[in-house]
C-alpha cells in the first residue's frame, strides 16, 4: 500500500498534468534550458545554450477552425525543428528555418502534440498559434 501511495500518485499528477500540456516529456542533453509555458493555449518558448535531443507536450484546441502557427526563429548554430503530431503520433506539419509559418485545420477537443527535435544547437525559439 505504502508503495502504491509513493509511486502511484506522484504519477497521476504527472500524466494528468502531462494531458493538460503542463508538463513536458524531454529526452536528450539540454545545457542552460529555460522553457516558458505559461500561455499554453497560445505559446511554447524556450531559451538554450546548448540542446540535443527533443522535448514534446500535449495542446488541445478550443474550436475547430483553422489555426495560424508562426515561428520566430532565432537559432545561432545547430538545427530545430518543430513537428506538430496528431492523436497517433503522426506528423501532420514541420516547421523550421525555412519554413516559419503555416496555417493548419484542427478538431476542438482532439488531443495534438507539439515536439520540438533539437541538433546540438543554441539560441531561442518562439512559438503561437491563434
Amino acid at each position: 500500500m505504502e508503495i502504491i501511495l509513493n509511486f502511484g500518485i506522484p504519477f497521476l499528477v504527472i500524466y494528468f498534468l502531462y494531458n493538460r500540456g503542463y508538463v513536458t516529456i524531454s529526452f536528450g542533453v539540454f545545457l542552460l534550458f529555460i522553457g516558458n509555458f505559461r500561455n499554453i493555449k497560445y505559446c511554447d518558448k524556450a531559451s538554450f545554450s546548448y540542446a540535443y535531443g527533443f522535448n514534446r507536450r500535449v495542446i488541445k484546441f478550443g474550436e475547430n477552425k483553422e489555426y495560424k502557427f508562426d515561428l520566430e526563429y532565432l537559432i545561432s548554430e545547430g538545427n530545430l525543428i518543430i513537428e506538430i503530431l496528431d492523436k497517433h503520433k503522426n506528423i501532420i506539419a514541420k516547421l523550421d528555418r525555412e519554413h516559419t509559418n503555416l496555417n493548419l485545420l484542427v478538431s476542438a477537443k482532439q488531443r495534438y502534440y507539439i515536439k520540438a527535435r533539437f541538433s546540438k544547437c543554441s539560441g531561442s525559439y518562439s512559438l503561437t498559434w491563434a
